[in-house]
């Protein structure tokens, strides 16, 4: 027969969880395992190139909502607006310098996503 310093240490019972299951005369005490606390992951934002925006609608993957579409474009008036404005000006042409304002080939594109119309970014002509 073995001595009571030969046996193992009793395990402790959980107090708030379910208690012993007598078999007999043995005691096998149930352990109720805790769940473990998700993980968080924080992920940065995926910046875009902005030379990869033209001065067209493009596919992209938006890094507001995540979802891969194709971008709306406006279009505002830049640098290149403004110096085909003051040149025309004056060469002579003050009646025309306002067309750059007109014409979207002179002007920014502004991208903002096709879904949630967040900024994406900006094509700048200059």
């Amino acid at each position: 027969m073995e001595n009571a310093e030969d046996q193992p240490p009793p395990y402790p019972v959980n107090p708030s969880g379910p208690q012993p299951e007598s078999r007999g005369n043995a005691v096998a005490p149930i352990y109720v395992v805790g769940q473990q606390q998700p993980a968080v992951i924080f992920q940065q934002p995926i910046p875009i190139d902005p030379r990869s925006l033209g001065p067209y609608p493009t596919v992209v993957t938006c890094p507001n909502c995540k979802q891969v579409n194709p971008t709306t474009t406006f279009a505002e008036p830049g640098l290149l607006t403004w110096l085909v404005c003051c040149g025309t000006a004056i060469i002579g042409l003050w009646p025309c310098c306002l067309l750059p304002f007109c014409v979207d080939s002179c002007q920014d594109s502004e991208h903002r996503c096709g879904k949630c119309k967040k900024y994406i970014g900006t094509y700048k002509r200059i």
